[in-house]
């Protein structure tokens, strides 16, 4: 698997969603299939240990940086500090402005959802075996 890869780096590893996880999961089992497989996770505001312990007990290395200030400012701020006016382009009747106007449930989407839903499990079971 990947045999043409020797290194695989994931960055903002902290970001966290159903899908890293999953890949997560992928490549640790994969470095039981790949001894000569590297794995570099990087993020700057990771709990490394238990990232650390998810990997057995894999080596941390912590390269200190440079924080910056950084100003904080609302949308309405910044409106407010540009006089910004935004020009009415809208030319939709008033009746068709209303939310999710237009916006159709799509029945492919919703199918696909299922279907995933459902295989999940299977897949994950495959994978503590």
């Amino acid at each position: 698997m990947l045999s043409s890869i020797s290194h695989l780096v994931l960055d903002e590893i902290h970001e966290r969603n159903l899908q890293s996880d999953v890949l997560l999961v992928i490549v640790k089992e994969l470095l039981n299939l790949r001894d000569d497989l590297k794995v570099i996770l990087m993020s700057a505001t990771l709990n490394a240990e238990k990232f650390s312990k998810f990997f057995e007990n894999c080596p941390v290395i912590h390269i200190p940086g440079l924080t910056f200030p950084v100003e904080e400012f609302l949308l309405e701020d910044i409106v407010e500090m540009t006089s910004y006016r935004p020009k009415n382009s809208d030319r939709r009747p008033s009746w068709k402005k209303g939310f999710m106007q237009g916006h159709q449930s799509r029945p492919e989407k919703e199918e696909k959802e299922a279907e995933y839903k459902e295989s999940w499990p299977c897949y994950a079971r495959t994978l503590q075996d």
